[in-house]
């Protein structure tokens, strides 16, 4: 197979795509995890469930409706007993975790990864840019830690990975509030 350098930009391996919270509430016994369902636009229109452990932060209420980005192509894990599809982003501080924002007019199920300019501005790609995900992250390769390793909340609220703005043809993902967060 092929090195694996440090260098290497495994981005397009992952999917990221725009989702819309269904359902969340408090997994029993457990104070700092919410589960749920998401509409991530599988051609199969099935909802996922998600683990995530914000309940310190969002309430299920505030969850539900909201648009989320998610990473779809993690393999499944079970997260106190309950099957976990879907990944919801974050940004964290010491201080507070937030979901991170899709753009505002970005349509459920749409793909959001690094726009190709540093400044943010020039040509937002279209999703045949993104590259090819994996149907499957193996977890014993370590692509998503690698990758989110490398994504961050820059001082204006924005998503970046190495530097370029995350997002799609509408704009960027972005952090309500949190600022220089990391993003996992």
């Amino acid at each position: 197979g092929k090195g694996s350098g440090a260098g290497a930009d495994e981005m397009p391996r992952v999917l990221l795509r725009t989702a819309k919270v269904l359902t969340a509430e408090p997994l029993p016994e457990a104070d700092t995890l919410l589960t749920g369902t998401v509409d991530c636009g599988d051609a199969d229109g099935a909802p996922r469930t998600f683990v995530a452990g914000i309940a310190k932060h969002v309430t299920p209420d505030q969850l539900v409706g909201r648009r989320v980005v998610v990473l779809c192509n993690l393999k499944p894990q079970k997260l106190r007993g309950v099957l976990s599809s879907a990944m919801l982003l974050c940004a964290t501080t010491p201080e507070t975790v937030e979901l991170i924002l899709p753009p505002a007019e970005s349509a459920v199920g749409e793909r959001v990864s690094p726009q190709g300019s540093e400044s943010g501005q020039g040509q937002l790609s279209a999703e045949d840019d993104a590259g090819t995900p994996d149907d499957v992250l193996n977890p014993k390769k370590k692509v998503w830690e690698r990758v989110s390793a490398e994504l961050s909340v820059d001082p204006d609220g924005m998503v970046r990975y190495r530097g370029v703005v995350v997002g799609n043809s509408h704009g960027a993902c972005s952090a309500p509030s949190a600022r220089n967060a990391k993003v996992q």
